[in-house]
């Protein structure tokens, strides 16, 4: 086995993470989608995400996106390394991260830990889950087994869905349920979406059918996108060229197209991608040389574009009488009620 080793540039884009958290309110584990909300630490200590402009002169936010199949937490060797892929995310300093292959309470190949909420607390980040499949609890335990998909946010998750995609009825080799959890994020006061999801490994008609309904979803938002994951096809498939009448491929776009990431040990192809729509600019992409997981994962810094706010109205006036001014907005409901969907 090759000696773990994490490549990153000498001089990446000026960023760190955003503000450090403490954990917060879970929510149930047994349903589709779910969001642990966190809290700043006491201290108040924070690194706010790096801002730039672009050519124009217009405002944009940095952020580090990542992408990552964890094979629940199992490195090469088949040994369960969950600290290793905590470290891989942390020193990659990515602050939104979309999982692939996570268990929580599944079986005695995750010694039963809650993945998802343990890879939060231990990097002090949001998430959100997507439910692929559940298993009833095994003997000795009380929790279900559920192996689905996982959104890490360094930013505050607003909202979750998680969308079950159809599976093709076969008699031989079924399909595997699928999901893709969206979510939306406020990234420094701009809400982005952002998609993850993990498509069929066994049968190119079925990941068609996967990715025209992803395309049919991810089209509804107008939100600057982002849309992760393993999606078991390699940039010359179709599904891939369906996947590009709506995202561009960040990794071919910056000229690194050629970087493999799977597997591991003697990668021989590129299944897994980060993908963008909108008004968003890559602006460093790599894939992460680490054997931690049978996938590499791959990493961005993404400048999106801030809105550009319209001026206001000035206030009605009737004739020959007083200046109206217009009923203030009425503000939306907030807190820390976790969202579910």
């Amino acid at each position: 086995m090759r000696t773990r080793t994490l490549v990153m540039p000498s001089k990446p884009a000026a960023f760190l993470a955003a503000m450090l958290l403490v954990p917060g309110v879970l929510t149930p584990s047994f349903l589709s989608a779910d969001v642990l909300t966190l809290g700043p630490t006491q201290s108040g200590h924070s690194t706010a995400a790096g801002g730039s402009t672009n050519a124009a002169g217009s405002p944009e936010i940095d952020v580090r996106v990542m992408t990552f199949n964890i094979r629940h937490g199992t490195d090469e060797d088949n040994d369960l390394d969950l600290e290793s892929v905590a470290d891989d995310i942390k020193s990659a300093k990515a602050q939104i991260v979309g999982l692939q292959e996570v268990d929580r309470h599944r079986s005695s190949r995750s010694d039963f830990v809650d993945q998802a909420k343990w890879l939060a607390k231990r990097l002090h980040m949001h998430f959100a889950f997507g439910l692929n499949r559940k298993t009833p609890p095994k003997k000795g335990h009380k929790k279900p087994g559920l192996h689905g998909v996982v959104v890490l946010s360094k930013f505050p998750i607003l909202s979750a869905h998680n969308h079950m995609l159809t599976s093709i009825k076969y008699k031989h080799r079924p399909t595997k349920q699928r999901s893709m959890l969206e979510v939306v994020i406020d990234v420094k006061g701009t809400k982005i979406s952002f998609y993850n999801t993990h498509l069929d490994h066994q049968r190119k008609e079925q990941r068609l059918a996967e990715m025209q309904q992803i395309l049919a979803i991810t089209r509804q938002s107008s939100r600057p996108s982002v849309f992760v994951g393993d999606l078991n096809s390699q940039p010359s498939s179709r599904v891939l060229d369906l996947a590009r009448t709506q995202f561009h491929d960040v990794m071919a776009e910056l000229g690194e197209g050629e970087e493999l990431t799977f597997p591991y040990e003697d990668p021989d192809r590129r299944i897994d991608y980060i993908l963008t729509r909108g008004p968003i600019t890559a602006r460093w992409g790599v894939v992460v040389d680490t054997d931690s997981s049978d996938h590499m994962p791959v990493v961005a810094d993404l400048a999106i574009a801030k809105p550009v706010k319209k001026p206001s109205p000035p206030p009605a006036r009737l004739e020959g009488g007083p200046r109206i001014a217009p009923h203030p907005p009425v503000a939306p409901r907030t807190g820390t009620t976790p969202i579910w969907f």
